[in-house]
Formats: structure tokens, sequence, C-alpha cells
């Protein structure tokens, strides 16, 4: 076995269980792995921008990530760290200011404000538990399925400039899954409880959110690091890249979950 996946395995032995557990026990316990996890995230994110002259502004993003953690946000603060993030690259002498106001932006969306919404699922009143494993265990089937039929019988690419690796087999494959697994959760009532009342209509929408919109996060992603000339966005999980790329997906499903969740569903979170 190579360095490489005995790196994989033994993260997997480790990181499974551990994560496992945050998501049963929730409250400080998950949350606080979900902030670690966007705290790196940052932290790749700006490390990979700077090889190509782009420079995140880090104290913005961490006013907004504190603010996130207080709950304290409203559209009024944003107006005013948006003020901010533009006066302080006026006044920091550095290359591609555009770039570099733009990206600080999109770091506060895409990693802080996107990935909090997994915290948010999670502290969704008695069912944010089995909820969160629904998310997780979907997305999770989806890159496997994917990355199987994909690498095995997969041929024709869907976006080969951006993840040259990706085909509509193992695409389709993924969401066929996702789809699977959740109809089994509903017919069996395994993680949808009856008191909630999830329909067939529910269940095909959580899997075009996990199986679809998921994928394209993973694309996004890969369009970024693409862009960056990167091929992972950090080397913190040994043998699985960095923190974005393992919670790229979810970036992206996590909140459109929630809004289906609460907004579609009426659940409050």
């Amino acid at each position: 076995m190579s360095d490489q996946k005995k790196s994989r395995t033994l993260i997997n032995i480790l990181g499974i269980p551990f994560l496992i557990s945050a998501i049963y026990f929730g409250g400080f316990y998950f949350s606080t792995l979900i902030y670690l996890a966007i705290l790196i995230g940052i932290l790749e994110f700006r490390r990979i921008c700077k090889g190509k002259e782009i420079y995140i502004q880090l104290i913005p993003i961490f006013i907004a990530l504190i603010l996130i953690i207080l709950n304290s946000y409203n559209i009024e603060s944003l107006f005013i760290i948006s003020i901010l993030i533009g006066t302080y690259e006026i006044f920091r002498k550095k290359e591609n200011p555009i770039s570099n106001i733009g990206t600080t932006i999109f770091t506060i969306v895409w990693v802080c404000f996107f990935m909090n919404y997994i915290i948010l699922i999670r502290n969704i009143p008695e069912q944010g538990m089995l909820l969160t494993f629904v998310m997780f265990l979907s997305v999770w089937i989806c890159d496997t399925l994917a990355f199987f039929f994909g690498s095995k019988f997969g041929e024709k690419k869907i976006l080969p400039k951006i993840s040259p690796n990706k085909t509509w087999l193992g695409s389709i494959s993924g969401f066929i899954g996702v789809l699977v697994f959740n109809f089994i959760l509903l017919k069996f009532n395994i993680l949808y409880q009856e008191n909630y009342n999830f329909t067939v209509f529910d269940v095909l929408n959580f899997s075009i959110i996990f199986g679809i919109i998921g994928q394209l996060g993973d694309f996004l992603e890969s369009m970024i690091k693409r862009e960056l000339n990167v091929k992972d966005s950090g080397t913190i999980l040994q043998g699985h890249g960095g923190v974005l790329d393992r919670m790229d997906s979810l970036i992206l499903a996590a909140p459109c979950y929630y809004i289906y969740l609460k907004f579609i569903m009426g659940i409050n979170g």
C-alpha cells in the first residue's frame, strides 16, 4: 500500500468516527468542529490565492466570522464590512485591488456564511441530528458513486476544462445513488420522522440538492483551483487534500437544504 493510501485510510479510520460523534452530540462540540473547518478553509483559500498575487484581507473576514459565531450579523453589519474592505484596500498598496476586494467578499460568503449553514441545520430542534446525518451521508454517497462509476466506466466528460476526470456517467450515478438512498429512508421511515410529514416531492428535492447542487459545489471548487493552478486546497488531511476539498459539495448543498427546510417546509431552525 502506498504512503498516500495509508494516509487516506488512517484519516478515514480516525475521522469518520470523530465526525459521527460530533454530529450525534451536536452543540458546542459540533459547532467548534465546523468553525475550525471554516477557519482552516479561510487560511487555505488565502494561501492558494496568494500564489496568483491575490491578497485576501483577513481582518474583515475574521470580523464577519465573529459576528456569525455570535449570531449578531445583519444587512447593516455586512454593509459596514464591505465599506471596510474597500477602504482598507486603498491603503494596502497591494497589486490587483479589484481581485483582492472581490475575493475577500467571496471568501466571507462562500466559506464563512455557506459553511455556517451546516451548524444551523444541526441546531434545528428535535430533528437536527437526523437531518444532518442525511445531508452528510447523501453527499458522501454521491461522491463515492460518482467517483467509482466515473473512473471505472465513464468516458464522456462533463466539463473537461474545469474537472477533466468527471464524467456524465459518474455524475448521473451519484445522483441516482442519492435518490435511491433518500427514498429508502422515506419508505422505511429510518431518518425522516413522521411529524415532519416529508413527501415524495420533498425527498426528490433533497436528492436534487445533494446529488446535483452538491456536485456543482465540487465543480465550483475545481474551477477555482484550476484558475489558481493548484491541485488541492491544502494538505492538512493527508491523502484527502484540504478542508475545502472535503467540504466543497456541502458548501453549496447546506444553504440550499436549510432554505428548503425553513422556507418551503416551514421547519424552524
